[in-house]
């Protein structure tokens, strides 16, 4: 028993942490972009199958490709490298959205990033060579909350722009969020 004393304050501790960050994640529900114009749009990698988007970049892309055309920017930012593939999640993007009529010069590509924190840090680069200075980030709502911490770390001028998904099982992404933000604010410089 004495060396157990320590469990109940600890598993506390976890669970109050864990439920203050899954209100934050659960924060970035799809919310409707009253007026909001800006420059480009930062739109965040989330898998290939194959050489083709998955489901859940598919919905991503579908969003920043409606926000496009309502004329709420006018710059595609596509995000994403590759893990041993011949083509970049950024490359793949490109071509899904060329295929639904976006010009080629509309779209930027960061193909060097492998996980969110470097999407932003590159992406910022790019913004910087390009002179934008205004972004929609366009991700998942429930990947919202940590890509915003990623963004403003950056300085990057964000108005988060969530999209919801029809394909992915929420709950589950939600959870797996509240663990990556736990593994960033433990590990993070």
């Amino acid at each position: 028993m004495n060396g157990w004393w320590w469990f109940a304050p600890a598993t506390l501790l976890f669970l109050f942490v864990f439920l203050r960050l899954y209100t934050r994640v659960i924060a970035f529900r799809q919310q409707a972009l009253t007026g909001s114009t800006r420059e480009s749009g930062i739109v965040l990698g989330a898998a290939l199958q194959g050489d083709q988007p998955s489901p859940a970049l598919q919905e991503r892309l579908d969003y920043a490709l409606a926000l496009y055309q309502e004329g709420r920017f006018s710059t595609f930012l596509c995000c994403g490298g590759s893990l041993r593939r011949q083509i970049s999640e950024a490359q793949a993007m490109k071509r899904y959205l060329i295929e639904r009529g976006i010009p080629a010069p509309a779209i930027l590509l960061e193909e060097n990033s492998v996980n969110t924190a470097q999407n932003l840090a590159f992406a910022r680069l790019i913004l910087e060579r390009h002179h934008l200075r205004t972004c929609f980030l366009i991700t998942h709502d429930y990947h919202m909350y940590r890509a915003c911490l990623h963004a403003r770390r950056q300085g990057i001028d964000i108005v988060p722009a969530p999209c919801a998904s029809k394909r992915l099982w929420i709950p589950y992404h939600r959870v797996r969020e509240c663990f990556a933000l736990i593994r960033w604010f433990l590990l993070r410089p």
